[in-house]
């Protein structure tokens, strides 16, 4: 179920335009990551997925 989740997330994440790089800000891949850290923050909250799924996917997006 985590899986399906993640690739949802990364397709909505690949959809979204690269605005942050044309106007000269963080790289799209670091945004993109904190904006999946925060959607995956959310499940968690809403009791959609457990807090060690939630700190596994994080320290996997942070790639630690």
């Amino acid at each position: 179920m985590l899986q399906l989740i993640c690739d949802q997330l990364q397709a909505e994440a690949a959809a979204e335009p690269a605005t942050a790089v044309e106007a000269g800000q963080m790289p799209s891949a670091t945004l993109s990551a904190a904006e999946e850290i925060k959607q995956f923050k959310e499940l968690m909250d809403a009791g959609i997925i457990t807090a060690e799924e939630f700190e596994a996917k994080k320290k996997q997006l942070l790639g630690l």
